[in-house]
């Protein structure tokens, strides 16, 4: 089976552990949860992409591709 993980930016150091905290009580075990690197994540605002939920949308995607 495949296990399922999900993945958070390393952004914020105090919001990143409390989210990783609060994670880890409320997924089931066998959820694998990883910390990648966001830098670059946001460059969107520079690209004109003014809607702050398409530029959060886009910036998840991103986290979702890296690598950990």
């Amino acid at each position: 089976a495949i296990a399922t993980t999900v993945k958070i930016g390393n952004g914020t150091p105090n919001y990143t552990s409390e989210l990783l905290h609060k994670l880890g009580e409320k997924l089931p075990r066998d959820i694998v949860i990883e910390v990648v690197n966001e830098a670059g994540t946001s460059r969107f605002k520079r690209e004109g992409i003014h809607r702050r939920e398409a530029r959060d949308a886009m910036s998840a995607v991103k986290i979702a591709e890296r690598k950990g």
